[in-house]
């Protein structure tokens, strides 16, 4: 139970963990340099700061790129920008509004394992095709027969989404924006039906197609160990500690097109259950990357060794993705409601290419 504890925690903040133990930065710098110190003291001592910055960057020498994880964050943005869908919902009279809440994630394959072996490959080779994407919508959608009775059967949904906060996750401090814009049209080919003097009501069959743009930034700092190098010259000695920090970014930005087929049916005026196919055409791009910096102090320093210009430590690196071109997926729903107003509603997709996204959303159908 504590190892399951651990890895729903892990998954929550998941791109992030994978980040944080995959991601290479080439550190570089320069020791503190001491205006009164002889030149073979200071020589020392910048040999010293060379063999800490040498140790730092072994710890990330194997990990030379995250390609798959990046390409997957792109998968995993698309896949959650489909937050408050009216899948479960179409066929309606005159108006729509769902707000809610998606996420989405790629692994290898769905199962505890694979996020177990995910991680092991992040630790052992640096990369795993793995990623994770949260994202919102709020969704209004009009019956436009409302207007025209020959728009009978066709309905227009556009939908906006913009958060931007920062906060405390599991020892770090996120950064965390996202935005997600997208029209949709969507036509019943087969009309409403009732039955069981309205007890059970059957929402048709309806054919879908929109376009989404979605854009996730996150960013946060993570420390990396201390690393040391000691100097021992003509009296002289000490250590030379370098502190890094790296500051991690990733910005994910998606193109989709959906086009899907769906259907429901209300059971007993208040549970609503859906079911769909669908398929994304994916563009994009998602973006790792990662800058350096620190401090460097020299342990055992005094005035008599003059005055002193600081040291420092630099470092960045960077790595792109993109979501694969075109992915199929399998829907459905199940909701709560009463009368219009719809209580809870919590969307299942299972996409082909291994991958997952749940949507919890609420609102209205009238």
């Amino acid at each position: 139970m504590k190892r399951l504890v651990i890895t729903a925690s892990m998954l929550v903040l998941f791109w992030g963990a994978l980040i944080e133990n995959s991601y290479a930065v080439r550190f570089s710098g320069r020791a503190p340099q001491f205006s009164l110190l002889p030149v073979d003291v200071q020589a020392a001592i910048d040999a010293a700061f060379q063999d800490a910055i040498d140790e730092a960057n072994e710890k990330v020498a194997k990990y030379k790129s995250q390609d798959k994880m990046a390409a997957a964050v792109g998968d995993s943005n698309a896949y959650s920008s489909h937050a408050a869908s009216m899948w479960g919902y179409q066929g309606y009279d005159n108006i729509a509004l769902l707000g809610g809440l998606s996420i989405g994630a790629q692994m290898p394959s769905l199962s505890y394992y694979a996020l177990d072996q995910a991680l092991k490959d992040v630790e052992d080779k640096g990369d795993a095709q793995a990623g994770f994407a949260p994202s919102g919508s709020v969704n209004l959608g009009l019956h436009l027969g409302w207007f025209s009775e020959k728009a009978k059967g066709w309905y227009l949904n556009v939908k906006f989404f913009m958060y931007d906060m920062t906060y405390p996750l599991f020892g770090y401090t996120l950064d965390y924006e996202t935005m997600n814009v997208g029209v949709g049209v969507n036509y019943s080919i087969v009309g409403a039906r009732r039955f069981g003097k309205g007890s059970f009501l059957w929402r048709g069959l309806s054919l879908g197609f929109g376009f989404n743009y979605q854009q996730n930034d996150i960013t946060y700092k993570i420390k990396i160990s201390k690393t040391v190098g000691d100097f021992n010259q003509s009296g002289y000695e000490g250590d030379v500690v370098v502190d890094p920090s790296i500051k991690m970014g990733l910005t994910s930005k998606t193109y989709t097109i959906p086009v899907d087929l769906v259907t429901s049916l209300r059971i007993l005026y208040f549970l609503n259950i859906s079911l769909g196919a669908g398929v994304d055409f994916n563009f994009g791009e998602s973006t790792v990357v990662a800058s350096a910096d620190g401090g460097v102090r020299v342990t055992g320093s005094d005035a008599s060794w003059g005055d002193v210009t600081p040291g420092y430590v630099r470092g960045d690196a960077s790595t792109k993705g993109a979501p694969f071109y075109v992915d199929g997926r399998l829907m459905a729903g199940i909701g709560i409601t009463i009368a219009p107003v719809v209580l809870a509603d919590v969307q299942v997709t299972y996409y082909l290419l291994n991958g997952v996204a749940v949507n919890i959303s609420a609102g209205f159908v009238w």
